[in-house]
């Protein structure tokens, strides 16, 4: 984010996070450079639900910090617009663009999930359709507020306990009331290896030269599925280790892991026609994806 901020660009960065370790919060800090400025929230009385805890349970890649941002604009009361972003992004180009993008009466903009997918029934029914992927989200934070949907949202998710957790609770309670942004700013990787260039541009209205550009250069990587700090061979991973180098964690071991599943998508997204996308796709993402 820092990295390819524009001169005139200053960023104002809320890191929500769970219990934190001291020597974490200073790395973290470290990278605060004016004229940005960095605030570390920990989850505290907003995530202490008995709801939230029980949707972690078991899961351990969550954490009740995951759900912070349902409570952004109260955890934020003088904040009235802000960028969401999950962890797992890499950012390649300044974002005031995005930021200044007219929310109106909407409740965020956002980019649509690729639901072409040929997934298992229980995977491709969301509950909102067209259904985004809450991984990089411009908020109105004024109307949430003013709406009380902090509440709303927890109140949605013990009463449906959403597969997705807060993903599908932002779906559900936004209710479509969003504005639909280019998929540049949230392009997932496995976007390179189970959808044609005919079939992504088709999915979002856009040309397949354009769809091809967003390929070449996306303004936001979004490592959806295999991590890059775990993998090797993650889709796209090159860009995250290029980030990973100048950070102040670049002295940490990563400890990779092996997967034949990385390794066959590394290799599909590589080698495979576009042409034979569409014949391809059905049995390889009920085979890659069977349990997600």
């Amino acid at each position: 984010l820092f990295a390819n901020r524009a001169t005139l660009t200053r960023y104002q960065v809320f890191i929500l996070a769970d219990t934190l370790q001291a020597h974490t919060r200073e790395m973290l800090m470290s990278v605060a450079m004016s004229p940005n400025t960095i605030e570390i929230i920990e989850s505290g009385a907003f995530a202490q639900h008995s709801e939230y805890h029980s949707l972690v349970d078991g899961h351990a890649y969550l954490s009740t910090a995951i759900f912070l941002r349902l409570h952004a604009a109260d955890i934020l009361p003088a904040i009235d617009k802000a960028i969401y972003l999950d962890a797992d992004v890499v950012v390649e180009e300044d974002l005031a663009t995005l930021f200044s993008t007219e929310l109106g009466t909407a409740y965020a903009a956002g980019i649509r999930a690729l639901t072409i997918l040929r997934l298992p029934p229980k995977n491709r029914k969301p509950f909102i359709d067209p259904y985004f992927n809450s991984g990089v989200l411009l908020l109105n934070l004024e109307r949430m507020r003013a709406e009380n949907h902090g509440q709303k949202l927890r109140e949605a998710i013990a009463k449906h306990r959403f597969p997705c957790h807060d993903q599908d609770a932002l779906n559900f309670v936004f209710q479509g009331n969003v504005i639909w942004l280019s998929p540049r700013y949230n392009y997932c990787t496995p976007y390179d290896a189970i959808c044609s260039q005919r079939e992504g541009a088709a999915f979002f209205g856009i040309s397949e030269k354009e769809w091809r550009s967003i390929q070449r250069r996306p303004a936001i990587i979004h490592f959806i599925y295999d991590k890059p700090w775990n993998y090797r061979l993650a889709l796209r991973g090159a860009r995250w280790r290029r980030y990973f180098k100048i950070s102040p964690y670049r002295d940490t071991r990563l400890a990779w892991r092996f997967s034949s599943y990385v390794m066959a998508t590394a290799i599909l997204a590589k080698i495979t026609p576009d042409f034979l996308w569409p014949w391809l796709r059905c049995a390889y993402v009920r085979l890659r994806y069977a349990n997600d």
